[in-house]
């Protein structure tokens, strides 16, 4: 329903929430939906890469910091642990061995700041 249709129905979207309040009221607790793990190396890989590219999107003046002065895994330590918790609860343990996580860190947040002038390097 586009909302000209919804004008015209005298739908108004305070009605709508309060429909949704009472379905709440009515069901309780929300359900937590459980995904099913990963587990192929592949699809391990693809979700390691995409949280560390998270990381780097959203954490990019301390990626730069943190390569700059060497103290990357300090200076990000807390975003690291969330994002490794986040990987071990969605990949088997069987393939978590394959450090996957860490080697995309590297791969993300690491070799694209190669210009960063740097002890690493």
């Amino acid at each position: 329903m586009d909302r000209a249709q919804g004008l015209r129905r005298g739908y108004d979207r305070n009605d709508d929430l309060a429909r949704q309040k009472h379905v709440l009221e009515s069901y309780g607790q929300w359900y937590c939906v459980r995904m099913a793990l990963i587990e192929t190396d592949e699809a391990a890989r693809r979700l390691a890469r995409a949280i560390a590219s998270d990381i780097s999107i959203f954490y990019d003046e301390k990626v730069t910091d943190g390569v700059r002065h060497d103290t990357l895994f300090d200076v990000l330590a807390e975003e690291i642990a969330e994002g490794e918790n986040l990987y071990k609860t969605r990949v088997a343990p069987n393939i978590q061995g394959g450090n996957h996580f860490y080697k995309a860190l590297v791969d993300v947040l690491i070799v694209p700041k190669g210009t960063v002038p740097s002890k690493m390097w």
